[in-house]
């Protein structure tokens, strides 16, 4: 399924048709956050808002039937 917000190219001259989509590049630099543990040891920590998984919501009841449906 192609989207029309999307320039459409084919894949290496093929007759598979794909949507171009553009990544831009990260603006702001990572960082990861350490936390030191008692001595020489580091522990990177996980912090979802500040990754690709931000914006992930919980399923909840409603939408589990929805895909039920």
């Amino acid at each position: 399924m192609l989207s029309p917000n999307y320039s459409i190219l084919s894949y290496k001259q093929t007759n598979i048709f794909l949507n171009m989509i553009e990544i831009k590049p990260r603006i702001m630099d990572f960082d990861a956050v350490n936390i030191v543990k008692g001595g020489d040891e580091e522990e990177v920590v996980f912090i979802k808002d500040r990754s690709v998984f931000k914006d992930y919501k919980d399923d909840n009841k409603a939408h589990l039937m929805k895909c039920f449906d």
